[in-house]
């Protein structure tokens, strides 16, 4: 089975907005982790080229999905990095840094 374009496209779109997540002010190793599942890296979890991604007709269903599970995973990367989460919240807390009401 082969993935429709349609799918392709939104999955090369979500691979460029994860390209252009600020990681500043991140947990360490929340960043190591995002950054080295972004494209250009040579990592088993990588995610591809979205230029590449853009030029192939067909991908095998397989890759899509292990592709898409990774965008999650660093969809759930950045969603818990934000700073009003309530995991950065507890890290905070447990590690002295108290929050500013704003």
């Amino acid at each position: 089975m082969k993935v429709s374009p349609l799918e392709l496209q939104r999955l090369v779109f979500r691979i460029e907005q994860l390209q252009r997540t600020s990681t500043s002010g991140w947990i360490a190793a929340d960043e190591m982790t995002f950054r080295s599942r972004l494209p250009g890296w040579r990592s088993l979890f990588a995610l591809p080229d979205p230029k590449w991604l853009r030029e192939q007709v067909e991908v095998d269903v397989a890759n899509w999905q292990m592709w898409l599970r990774t965008v999650l995973d660093c969809e759930r990367l950045v969603s818990r990095n934000r700073p009003g989460s309530m995991p950065r919240l507890i890290h905070d807390l447990r590690r002295g840094k108290v929050p500013y009401p704003r």
